[in-house]
């Protein structure tokens, strides 16, 4: 999508973005890349006032990879278990995930505390104690979630960006 919307390859992107994603990898945490991230994008030519709207609310509310984590991992539980997911749980995992992963804080390991609630929405809460499992590889999940999220949010400032500049008149 960012090929099609904008005058940058996602290559290219990525590469100029080695900074917060330098950032963020010990730290784990997706908001303290956050103001290296909004200085890369004024720096490659976003607006400024588009950059201090879209990037703090992407931070917020974009959580991707967390989404993804939680899903996956809830999924992964059921399968371990020899649980069937039908279609309307697989539905009810995936709309439960992405809620918990809006309402997680941008902190790291905080899509473990969430992923409890998508575990009771399906009636999983009975393999709880298996996420201690999971915790043992979170430490890397984490940063491989982290980074998807901070690209998330880096790849929508550059497209909200390059589509205000082609609506607006001037």
């Amino acid at each position: 999508m960012i090929l099609f919307t904008t005058s940058y390859h996602a290559q290219g992107i990525i590469h100029l973005f080695y900074l917060p994603h330098a950032n963020m990898t010990p730290s784990q945490a997706h908001m303290q890349s956050h103001p290296v991230a909004m200085d890369c994008a004024t720096k490659l030519g976003c607006s400024d006032s588009i950059v201090r709207f879209v990037l703090p609310l992407g931070t917020t509310v974009n959580m991707n990879g967390t989404a993804l984590y939680e899903a996956t991992t809830v999924i992964f539980i059921a399968q371990a278990h020899g649980v069937k997911l039908g279609l309307a749980e697989t539905l009810v995992v995936a709309c439960t995930s992405t809620l918990a992963a809006v309402g997680a804080a941008a902190i790291p390991s905080a899509g473990l505390v969430t992923m409890l609630m998508v575990l009771q929405a399906v009636s999983l809460d009975r393999f709880a104690a298996d996420l201690a499992v999971v915790l043992a590889v979170d430490w890397l999940l984490d940063r491989c979630r982290t980074a998807v999220n901070l690209m998330g949010d880096t790849f929508g400032t550059f497209i909200i960006d390059r589509l205000c500049r082609k609506s607006t008149v001037l």
